[in-house]
């Protein structure tokens, strides 16, 4: 063969065996990114899945306050322990009490009550072991009940949560991919240790008045006062305490 023409033919070659690298290159690229789009994807094949989405989380905690708070424990008679951070686990029903750097834990069913001041709003609140009070179906309360209001009728909120699950949905990328984590409350009234429910309709409410009632909720009318909101229920029951001289 000519010189000239095995030159020329070395040279296709090349190019040849090039184009073919190429080729294999893109065909593994193409693979690899199939591969990507389809493993363990909600629409295999869709763009929307060639990246992969970070894990959901989860948001909000199950304290009753994320943050720490200062505040005092009763043990008991003469077992106080004063001027400690505290946290409510809503979830094991524990106060976790900082020390000494450390974390110690008391479980609700230990406590007499906790109160501390918030570190948000600068109010002092109560927490009292729920315990002995009863339930409208004779059981015993679970946790701690805030007292709102004392005197001869209290009114005690619930704390618990409430976890929402994740409303995302890939085929059109929309919606919450974290679960989140819900402090709920529910409102109670005690005449004794025995609890009734507080109901966000104020007419509901009227029988816890007796023959109050009437002015009650002439009271709640005038200063326009809501029975679901905690801070006007409270202003409600302090009336009637008011009125039973309590």
């Amino acid at each position: 063969m000519p010189i000239l023409l095995r030159k020329r033919f070395w040279r296709l070659l090349a190019a040849g065996a090039g184009t073919w690298v190429l080729y294999g290159t893109a065909c593994a690229q193409f693979q690899n990114k199939q591969n990507i789009l389809d493993e363990g994807g909600t629409n295999p094949g869709l763009v929307l899945n060639e990246l992969r989405l970070p894990a959901p989380g989860v948001v909000g905690t199950f304290y009753l306050a994320d943050q720490w708070n200062t505040g005092d424990v009763y043990l008991g008679p003469n077992r106080v322990l004063n001027g400690y951070p505290l946290r409510y686990d809503l979830e094991h029903n524990l106060l976790e009490i900082k020390a000494d750097s450390q974390v110690r834990v008391c479980p609700a069913g230990q406590l007499e009550k906790f109160e501390w001041t918030d570190g948000s709003s600068g109010n002092r609140r109560v927490f009292l072991n729920g315990a002995p009070y009863t339930c409208p179906d004779g059981r015993r309360a679970t946790g701690v009940l805030e007292l709102l209001t004392n005197g001869p009728l209290q009114l005690l909120a619930q704390a618990g949560t409430s976890v929402q699950p994740p409303t995302y949905t890939p085929a059109v990328d929309l919606g919450r991919r974290e679960a989140r984590i819900d402090v709920t409350e529910k409102l109670w009234v005690a005449s004794g240790k025995a609890l009734r429910e507080w109901s966000a309709r104020g007419d509901k409410n009227a029988g816890l008045f007796g023959a109050r009632a009437e002015k009650v909720m002439a009271f709640a009318k005038t200063n326009r006062l809501k029975f679901n909101k905690r801070e006007d229920a409270a202003r409600i029951v302090a009336y009637y305490n008011s009125l039973t001289g309590g």
